[in-house]
């Protein structure tokens, strides 16, 4: 039943033959798609305004960093504030 012996027809493979053209077809589409990607990046960085972009995301990054200490202090001033008041057994 499965054992079938005939040759392939060009019926066949046709179907196949399509749809591996169609595959390389895409293939070829995103490779060049990558390249023409790959040469926009470069580009852009070797430009000068490469440059301006990092050294902005430099200045974000510090600026970033002493909001981030300044509320973790604020924040551990008021713990301790709050836990002083609360701590004061004095009767009003």
């Amino acid at each position: 039943m499965g054992n079938s012996t005939e040759p392939l027809n060009k019926d066949h493979i046709t179907p196949i033959e399509g749809g591996l053209l169609s595959i390389q077809l895409a293939v070829k589409d995103f490779q060049t798609d990558q390249e023409f990607a790959q040469i926009r990046q470069d580009s852009h960085f070797k430009s000068t305004a490469y440059l301006a972009v990092a050294n902005a995301n430099k200045n974000l990054f510090w600026f970033s960093l002493m909001e981030c200490i300044s509320i973790v202090g604020v924040s551990s001033w008021q713990v301790y504030s709050i836990k002083r008041l609360l701590d004061n057994r004095r009767v009003i």
